[in-house]
């Protein structure tokens, strides 16, 4: 799919990284406009964060300098935009982020006077669709409940689904373990069960046998027997990480549900989160990943939770076809 063509408008662009294969394509029609752009590009890596600051500075101050030095891209109004200026009654200047498992696009929409509607989710492929049926189902559960807002607009277009969310102010950050405490608390059902007969754990045996992983089965049963704690019942974010929270002021509010689990277990997310910063931004492995889950999660049957956790992310991998060696190498200095 031509992206630009699809999705974005007439008007100047710059492409990260580059226009071959671009991760983000932001609008930079004026300084006001680049200014909200900008924050479409949230990377956690220092390199991506002092590329960030500088195109940041130079076209939030220095527009028409900058876009003389970079590739302007002029493109005719898609089709797809002007449909949501006519479902949206205003004109629309959109921004694009392509996922990294490029299964959708995500659109940062403002008007021409760069003020900024909300992010859109549009499905590139089945995956995409089903992720973002799942996200749907789990605004409409959570927003029920004032636990996150609401979207905007849910419909279809070409008979594909997409959803469009309202902005939330703030960034994303690595926040302090009272803080995800409190946030994660939020999620809490209020009815617990002995492991060996909590739902979530029922269903991931059930998972296991579907999709013949028999072999992670017993080491569950293991599990099962050893704990002594009865664990609650909780919404699970699924993909919980500093990335899919945004911090302001006032507090810290999750996003990007496609991962969402209604039966949820405890702490499985709390196990998400260090386990995605020692992963992915401190790039440990092996035992140094799980000395690091041990020393941060600090609870009383941490390593049951751990190996659980672990047999999770296996499940999920397969079903994505990705590889787990790292969950499975880490699973076996149990043994």
């Amino acid at each position: 799919m031509n992206l630009p063509k699809y999705f974005l408008t007439s008007g100047s662009y710059i492409s990260i990284p580059n226009t071959k294969k671009p991760r983000v394509i932001l609008a930079v029609q004026h300084q006001h406009i680049a200014r909200n752009s900008f924050e479409l590009f949230q990377p956690f890596s220092k390199q991506g964060k002092s590329l960030k600051l500088c195109l940041k500075f130079l076209f939030c101050n220095f527009n028409s300098i900058s876009k003389k030095i970079y590739k302007e891209d002029y493109i005719e109004p898609s089709d797809f935009i002007s449909y949501l200026e006519n479902k949206l009654n205003k004109s629309i200047v959109p921004s694009l982020y392509m996922a990294t498992a490029e299964d959708k696009v995500v659109l940062q929409l403002q008007t021409p006077e760069a003020h900024l509607i909300g992010y859109l989710k549009f499905p590139l492929s089945e995956l995409g669709t089903s992720r973002l049926k799942t996200e749907k189902k789990a605004i409409d559960i959570l927003s029920s409940k004032g636990i996150i807002p609401n979207y905007l607009l849910f419909n279809h277009y070409e008979s594909k689904p997409f959803l469009l969310l309202p902005p939330i102010l703030g960034s994303s950050k690595i926040i302090i373990r009272n803080d995800l405490n409190i946030l994660l608390k939020r999620f809490n059902r209020k009815v617990s069960f002995p492991l060996s007969e909590h739902p979530r754990i029922l269903e991931i045996i059930n998972q296991l046998k579907h999709h013949h992983l028999n072999q992670f089965i017993p080491i569950i049963k293991d599990i099962n027997h050893s704990s002594k704690t009865k664990y609650s019942l909780v919404y699970e974010h699924g993909d919980f990480a500093p990335w899919n929270i945004i911090t302001n002021q006032n507090s810290s509010i999750p996003f990007d549900f496609e991962y969402f689990i209604e039966d949820g277990l405890e702490h499985l997310d709390l196990i998400k989160y260090y386990y995605q910063i020692g992963k992915l931004l401190y790039k440990k492995d092996g035992l140094a990943l799980l000395e690091y889950l041990q020393k941060n999660i600090n609870l009383p049957e941490a390593i049951q939770l751990i190996r659980v956790f672990l047999i999770k992310e296996i499940l999920q991998c397969h079903t994505e076809g990705k590889h787990y060696h790292t969950e499975v190498n880490i699973l076996n200095l149990y043994n």
